[in-house]
């Protein structure tokens, strides 16, 4: 398959120049699904793939667990988009709805500036309901973090349970994605970055690299599953196949664009409820993870497409993979 294969190459290259360590991707084109891991599992130590390993998925747990958790709050009428924060978290002050939290705009900053430093749930809860906002809210698109583990606050009071167990009851368990974790075996998950702070000093393993996350024990609404492609392929499956966890009809909520936003370097934003928008297309959705990966759906050309990599090893600013999934996008969409 011509597509898969050019994608190959354009990974391995990749590899091959030191823009990576290594990784997984998963194509779902014409409802068929080509895997293929490329690359190592570690510098250092240099270890090769086995081709069990668990990815830190960093933030595409914002659209894999916390808007689909989301979604399924909306739809058991939980919450709606017009609720308040505030009227299910009854000590957060500001007065922003669920929309502009799945949005990214709330006028909520981006992070923490001191969230490398925060140890504990407590600590996050506290400065995130102490942040002030910084920009009136839907007037701009900032990706905000904060927004999305406000999010999961929320969603774990209407639920009842932390976002990790949330997580497999409602979306891991019934598709199967049997490889899909907040808390992964150490000898199968990736490393990430050597980190050297106030909270931890040593190389990145089986817990998760987002600060703010590993300060709430892994289990956050930005950051801290674990998982592989094929799980992955499962997840972007079931959407293209209408065999999701959600009805039809809350799943056409996901992709219609919600608004846009030309940033400071000219740029188009695009957001829908939860995910992001590589172009103003009604039905394709997107999203990133700071460790290296990415996936996209496209529901009119039933195209789906995901990259797990620990792009971020052994230090960021080792990472250069991000014009090699502009490469991969290309192939389709220039």
């Amino acid at each position: 398959m011509d597509y898969f294969l050019k994608i190959k190459e354009i990974l391995e290259d990749g590899v091959k120049k030191g823009a990576f360590p290594g990784g997984e991707f998963a194509l779902i084109y014409d409802d068929k699904v080509y895997l293929h891991k490329f690359g190592v599992k570690s510098l250092l130590p240099p270890m090769p793939l086995k081709g069990d390993e668990v990815y830190d998925v960093a933030s595409l747990t914002k659209v894999i667990s916390t808007s689909t958790l989301a979604h399924i709050c909306l739809e058991k009428g939980l919450f709606t988009l017009d609720t308040y924060v505030s009227d299910i978290l009854k000590d957060y002050p500001n007065k922003i709805k669920i929309r502009d939290l799945m949005t990214h705009s709330s006028g909520l900053p981006a992070y923490l500036a001191n969230g490398n430093d925060l140890k504990t749930k407590e600590e996050v809860k506290r400065e995130i309901f102490n942040s002030k906002l910084i920009y009136e809210k839907n007037t701009k698109i900032v990706y905000s973090c904060l927004g999305f583990i406000l999010l999961a606050y929320v969603i774990e009071e209407v639920l009842g349970d932390t976002i990790d167990k949330l997580a497999y009851k409602y979306i891991f368990k019934p598709l199967k994605m049997n490889n899909s974790t907040y808390h992964p075996d150490i000898k199968r998950a990736v490393p990430t970055e050597y980190r050297d702070d106030k909270v931890f000093k040593g190389l990145v393993v089986g817990k998760v690299h987002d600060g703010l996350a590993y300060a709430q024990g892994g289990i956050s609404g930005n950051a801290g599953l674990f998982s592989n492609v094929e799980d992955l392929a499962i997840f972007i499956r079931s959407i293209l196949n209408d065999k999701f966890v959600l009805s039809s009809k809350q799943l056409d909520l996901l992709f219609p664009t919600q608004i846009k936003w030309i940033d400071g370097d000219g740029d188009l934003i695009i957001r829908s409820l939860g995910w992001a928008k590589p172009k103003d297309d009604n039905d394709i959705i997107s999203h990133t993870g700071f460790t290296g990966c990415n996936m996209w759906i496209d529901r009119k050309r039933k195209i789906g497409f995901v990259l797990l990599s620990n792009a971020v090893h052994p230090k960021r600013e080792n990472n250069k993979i991000f014009g090699y999934r502009r490469q991969i996008w290309n192939l389709f969409y220039k």
